[in-house]
């Protein structure tokens, strides 16, 4: 049995692939990979669902992690979906763990608490305030391995300053080579977010974005190194970006039809019918009504038919597939646009479906400086079963 290492380049998308591949260690590295581009990402393209979706082979409708966010309309802060209580399947790591293998995990999202991970940096987000640093630490320590984070800290806490990338990641990517120098862990994942970070900030401009790039491909010749020379390495990307020249908050046409009112920091308060969930590119309609009426969800799918920003509703299949099949009404924002608070800054976004254009994504496989395909059509999907088969592992899906 071999090593695996699975790396997240997160919003890479298949377009960036060349500017990417200009780069040595990632040129390097696809050379000896078999390398699948143009691959459709996994609706709702938001990060959580998507590597979800990657650890346990399964959709958003199964394993249960439907956004980034919880959804709490009264809430002026959404709670990020960082506990690993909160996958309905089985990832990658429980069926390791339940195969007597070993794990590690670096920023990889949903493993706050996994204690099947036996060397576990989980990524948390708190709600931003007073001694946020401090408290984000401390949620940390609390939720993954106390003494991995202690000595991350201690020997490459010099490395950060906050969330700053691509500071971040460089932080990673020491932690994680320090875990396989000195654990030799079965299974190693690690999710790298530069180019995610700069890329909601600056939008696609690629001046700005060039010192994320060279970040991933510096990290990524790193890690390969660590790695024993039979090992199998797989690197994926999750959504790409799409730009954005207006953020739109469509739960004022809500309230134009007297269905919420709204706070000032737009959340709801204690009053309202019908809710919408914004989750970037797209977003759906709750209903809190006992029961919602046929008629009223038709004047409110006029009314945002009509609305800045629309793209089109979407379809029963996208709606099973991102976990909200029960709901009365999803929509996607036109290319541009971006659901969110109104007051949100942001210059690109994902979310969006899987069919909007310059929108899909890639992965490469390596084994002993050899490429290797995973069996069927091109799908982030595939990527659980080519690691449960390379760990024996007979159930890595739920």
């Amino acid at each position: 049995m071999n090593k695996v290492l699975l790396v997240s380049f997160d919003a890479v998308s298949s377009g960036d692939f060349d500017r990417l591949a200009a780069l040595p260690n990632f040129r390097r590295f696809v050379q000896e990979a078999y390398v699948a581009r143009n691959v459709p990402s996994i609706f709702l393209t938001n990060t959580y669902p998507i590597h979800t979706s990657v650890v346990t082979g399964v959709t958003p409708e199964f394993h249960g992690v439907i956004s980034n966010t919880r959804f709490k309309p009264e809430a002026d802060y959404q709670e990020w979906v960082y506990r690993s209580r909160s996958i309905r399947a089985k990832p990658l790591w429980r069926a390791a763990k339940q195969a007597g293998l070993t794990t590690a995990a670096v920023l990889w999202p949903v493993t706050g608490g996994a204690s099947e991970i036996n060397w576990n940096v989980p990524e948390i987000m708190i709600k931003p305030g007073r001694a946020w640093l401090l408290r984000q630490v401390a949620v940390g320590l609390l939720r993954g391995s106390f003494w991995t984070q202690i000595k991350a800290i201690a020997r490459h806490g010099r490395m950060l300053s906050g969330t700053d990338q691509p500071r971040l990641d460089n932080f990673a990517t020491a932690v994680m080579l320090d875990i396989i120098e000195e654990h030799q862990p079965d299974l190693s994942l690690i999710h790298l977010t530069a180019f995610d970070t700069l890329c909601h900030k600056y939008g696609r401009d690629f001046d700005k974005l060039t010192p994320a790039l060279e970040s991933l491909d510096r990290n990524l010749g790193a890690l390969v190194s660590a790695m024993p020379k039979d090992a199998l390495i797989i690197v994926f990307s999750d959504h790409g970006q799409l730009d954005v020249y207006k953020t739109i908050n469509p739960n004022f046409v809500l309230r134009e039809l007297g269905f919420v009112t709204l706070r000032e920091n737009e959340a709801a308060t204690g009053s309202y019918k019908y809710f919408i969930e914004n989750c970037g590119g797209s977003a759906f309609v709750h209903s809190f009504a006992k029961p919602g009426t046929p008629e009223e969800i038709s004047v409110i799918k006029s009314a945002l038919e009509k609305s800045e920003g629309f793209g089109r509703f979407l379809t029963p299949a996208e709606m099973r597939m991102c976990g909200r099949g029960r709901l009365p009404l999803g929509f996607a924002a036109a290319p541009g646009f971006s659901y969110d608070t109104s007051r949100k800054g942001e210059r690109a976004n994902h979310g969006y479906p899987i069919d909007y254009d310059a929108y899909k994504v890639f992965y490469a496989v390596r084994q002993g400086g050899a490429p290797l395909k995973p069996a069927g059509e091109p799908s982030l999907l595939n990527l659980a079963g080519i690691i449960g088969r390379e760990l024996g592992l007979t159930s890595y899906k739920g």
